[in-house]
């Protein structure tokens, strides 16, 4: 439904549409890893053709990464707790211990984004995931593929209070858009397709950066690699499986690039006789490396799962123990023989290249026009 808010902070200024002038978008992405922040990139490509004003909120790994996509954006660092992960503990266990924190942050950002809104005229907000983003006079959107969020057997009971909370903060929003397809289960599965959803959802299709006509192809391509790993996540976990593909593949035939997901470290390359790392990749170079490879190693977190749909690549999802969300999408995903799971503490990576064979990620074609609807309406606000 169309609605149409009036920010308290100026009732006489300009109507922006009657006018001609821009409309502002405040677009602030989750600092969880890379994932939130590499997805948005396609809606924020797609808004800035649509001639919105973009002001990107965003702080650590996004915010380096966004800024090196968007060099002309204005950029706010809007900085969010942060969660590091457990060797012992499920990520969840670990998020139960930290709700106190968490719900002071949301709040804190609740109130922040007020004084954002006032300062720079904004008149839209866009959320990836960050659950304090929303606003009686500006519209808001929230972006999320997890409508129902999975826990562990240990705390399972808590699951649908959860979600009931979860539901209702989300509707608080005006819109919240679903990354996925809107076929029953998609590619995330109950996590996308609860039994009940809140009545303000939009299914807008598979979003990935690689969906950017400018990255089908790119000149600078000047070897391939028989592998391309990518890293991405908080530490200790990504350090960890980084240093495991480096024993398990440095003795071993085939060409090797891993993308080590640490766009704030100055760009360089280290050789381990057969393997080559990188510290980022630009978005043209790494779609075009991902689509020369043989074989594909990744997280499965969702961006990535989104990536490899466009891409139509095989590939071995290793998910980050603790981490239920990854851990069911790689189970879900590799039922259907789309991509192998692997197992960070059995990975047989040799005998798991064997096995990949009979993998093959067949999925529905993407429709851009269910994003584009949804921007279209923003427009028309």
């Amino acid at each position: 439904m169309l609605t149409s808010k009036k920010p308290w902070y100026n009732l006489k200024m300009k109507d922006q549409t009657s006018s001609g002038n821009l409309k502002t978008v405040l677009f602030c992405p989750l600092d969880w890893g890379l994932g939130h922040a590499s997805r948005d990139i396609y809606i924020i490509h797609r808004l800035k053709q649509e001639k919105f004003n973009i002001i990107i909120g965003a702080d650590k790994a996004p915010l380096h990464l966004l800024k090196s996509e968007f060099p002309d954006l204005q950029f706010i660092r809007f900085p969010f707790p942060s969660i590091k992960y457990s060797r012992i503990f499920p990520l969840p266990v670990k998020i139960l211990f930290s709700v106190p924190r968490l719900i002071f942050g949301i709040l804190r950002e609740h109130q922040y984004l007020k004084t954002l809104i006032l300062k720079h005229n904004v008149d839209i907000v866009i959320s990836d995931n960050r659950y304090g983003l929303w606003n009686k006079h500006v519209q808001t959107v929230f972006i999320t593929h997890q409508l129902r969020i999975r826990f562990p057997k240990i705390i399972k009971l808590l699951e649908p209070l959860f979600f009931y909370l979860t539901s209702h903060i989300i509707q608080k929003y005006d819109y919240c858009w679903v990354p996925d397809f809107p076929e029953a289960r998609g590619l995330a599965g109950v996590l996308s397709h609860p039994e009940k959803t809140p009545s303000n959802i939009h299914y807008i299709g598979p979003i990935s950066r690689f969906l950017l006509e400018k990255h089908e192809h790119s000149s600078k391509l000047i070897k391939k690699f028989d592998v391309v790993a990518i890293l991405s996540g908080p530490e200790p976990q990504r350090t960890i499986l980084e240093n495991l593909l480096i024993r398990q593949l440095r003795k071993e035939k085939y060409t090797v690039l891993i993308v080590r997901g640490l766009p704030w470290k100055k760009q360089g390359q280290t050789i381990y006789q057969n393997i080559q790392l990188v510290s980022h990749l630009n978005t043209n170079l790494l779609a075009d490396y991902i689509k020369e490879a043989k074989f594909v190693i990744c997280r499965s977190g969702y961006s990535s799962v989104m990536d490899l749909s466009i891409l139509g690549k095989k590939a071995i999802l290793i998910p980050t123990p603790g981490q239920t969300e990854q851990e069911y999408l790689a189970e879900f995903l590799h039922k259907q023989k789309f991509y192998l799971k692997g197992n960070q503490k059995e990975l047989e990576l040799v005998t798991s290249f064997k096995e990949l064979a009979r993998y093959k990620p067949v999925l529905p074609g993407i429709n851009s026009k269910w994003l584009d609807d949804r921007i279209r309406l923003l427009l028309e606000i």
